[in-house]
């Protein structure tokens, strides 16, 4: 996924079971980039928009034809 327009922040659970802030995503820019290298596909973040967003869905075969 490829955040376009907009800006948003990334958070997971910590070992503690509070919330920590991962990120902070300004476009554009990948979301989850490390995944798309990893056999396990899951993001284990919840990522909340802070203004209007627009998110591209690329497939993983056609952003690495593309690159």
């Amino acid at each position: 996924m490829v955040l376009v327009e907009g800006q948003a922040e990334a958070r997971m659970m910590g070992e503690e079971g509070r919330e920590v802030l991962v990120d902070h995503l300004k476009a554009p820019m990948l979301l989850a980039s490390a995944f798309l290298f990893a056999n396990n596909n899951v993001v284990p973040v919840e990522v909340t928009a802070l203004t209007d967003c627009a998110v591209w869905h690329i497939n993983r075969e056609d952003f690495f034809e593309f690159m």
